[in-house]
């Protein structure tokens, strides 16, 4: 990975993750799912915001969100230390599936409309990006079939 890379990647995450919090409200309903431990030492919240993490950084295995261990910003991500591997696919096999359903479902209804507009800015974006483009060429093919500004007649 380049140097430059690191960061950036980690900016973009900690927006997403922001994201996340403030348009999406994930945190109740994500604090809501529970598993099938009798005992639980570690949070099931903690535990899938790591996946979360996981997921949102195209980490590609357990074992490789276990190596970032040692990053300083777990704690204030996932309000807790970083579980390992191990208990991380554990917990995962015992979670409900009506809660995470659950949580998908209320972050469709409260965000439909959000989601709705920012499919269509997103269009709208990429209509005015490809005229822009489009313009940008004509131009750059006019300035260099010019007489006289070093372009081909």
């Amino acid at each position: 990975m380049e140097e430059g890379a690191r960061p950036a990647g980690l900016a973009i995450l900690r927006r997403l993750l922001a994201y996340a919090r403030k348009v999406l409200q994930w945190e109740d309903p994500l604090d809501a799912i529970g598993d099938a431990r009798c005992r639980p030492q570690i949070r099931t919240s903690v535990i899938l915001r790591a996946v979360v993490v996981m997921f949102l950084s195209r980490l590609g295995s357990l074992n490789a969100l276990e190596q970032t261990h040692a990053s300083r910003s777990w704690p204030r991500w996932l309000l807790g230390a970083l579980p390992s591997a191990d208990t991380v696919g554990r917990v995962c096999a015992q979670v409900e599936p009506s809660d995470v359903r659950a949580l998908h479902h209320s972050i469709y209804t409260t965000n439909v409309q959000s989601l709705v507009a920012l499919t269509r800015f997103c269009s709208l974006f990429l209509v005015l990006y490809g005229i822009n483009e489009v313009t940008a060429r004509l131009t750059q093919r006019r300035a260099a079939t010019r007489p006289g500004r070093g372009g081909v007649v």
